[in-house]
């Protein structure tokens, strides 16, 4: 039998209406679990912008110690700036970092009034070009002439990444989760088609009609199911960085909130890719088990 597209478009569509609840059931797992997929992946894009922002302004602090001649700083200082891995060096006197403890502790003052710069040791805060060469710099720096103490934030770096590895882990497994019910939920309802019209089916293949003829219109209703979750969770995905993430940069102006176009395009590109990927396996893996009559 020869491909008729409109014959088969009319058969899926017929399946579909008389299985309109489970469609629809299908149809709104397919767009949460592609929802779920693409909202991980602005926040990921979120979550790395603030990582690499905060990871960007991680500093070390080299203490020196309270003797230190000037020419012991000056060498030390370019010592220090002739590494690769240091982007910039600046040196903080005694007087600078008193002015500095006063600013932060304006509200004590009677912390404030003992402190004098003398307590303070002078100090040089070091900026790296990768901040992942930031135990290297510090291991280095200890062996400095001059330097008393190294002083940064190495524990919260790998805290940190340690955090975003758990999170990354668990949006991956809850994304797979909905991904299996997402291709279930199609499987079933492709499933409740072909059980309904089994003996048309049977029929069918009697009168010379091959699988593949008789297998199309429940593909068509499988792909028709996972494009219109695509559409339904690219629509509210982009509904939201229009007006959420946007109410979001301007609420709190100091988290980079800022998700390109490019990425927002790639990303619905990517579930409407999933979506037909979940369509095709739910349908092949009905067609596969009840198809044979």
């Amino acid at each position: 039998m020869s491909l008729k597209p409109a014959y088969f478009a009319k058969e899926a569509a017929v399946n579909t209406r008389r299985n309109l609840l489970m469609a629809f059931a299908a149809v709104l797992t397919v767009a949460f679990a592609m929802l779920f997929v693409g909202s991980t992946m602005m926040i990921w894009r979120v979550f790395e912008n603030v990582t690499a922002r905060w990871k960007n302004d991680v500093q070390i602090n080299a203490f020196l110690v309270d003797d230190a001649t000037q020419s012991q700083i000056s060498a030390a200082e370019v010592e220090i700036r002739e590494w690769n891995e240091v982007k910039s060096v600046t040196f903080v006197s005694k007087e600078e970092a008193l002015e500095e403890f006063r600013e932060m502790f304006a509200d004590q003052e009677q912390l404030v009034d003992s402190v004098t710069a003398d307590t303070l040791p002078a100090s040089f805060r070091i900026a790296l070009h990768d901040p992942n060469t930031l135990s290297q710099v510090q291991n280095r720096l200890e062996k400095v002439v001059g330097v008393e103490d190294v002083v940064s934030a190495q524990e919260e770096v790998k805290r940190v990444q340690r955090i975003v590895t758990i999170v990354n882990i668990v949006l991956g497994i809850v994304g797979v989760i909905l991904l299996i019910a997402a291709v279930v939920l199609v499987s079933n309802t492709i499933r409740l088609a072909i059980y309904a019209r089994r003996r048309e089916i049977e029929i069918m293949k009697l009168v010379g009609a091959t699988n593949w003829f008789i297998r199309w219109p429940f593909i068509l209703e499988g792909l028709f199911q996972g494009i219109v979750g695509a559409a339904v969770a690219i629509s509210v995905l982009l509904i939201a960085k229009a007006f959420l993430v946007e109410w979001l940069a301007r609420t709190a102006p100091f988290v980079p909130w800022g998700i390109p176009t490019a990425f927002a395009v790639f990303t619905s590109g990517i579930i409407l890719v999933f979506s037909i990927a979940i369509a095709a396996g739910g349908s092949a893996l009905s067609l596969r088990r009840y198809l044979d009559v």
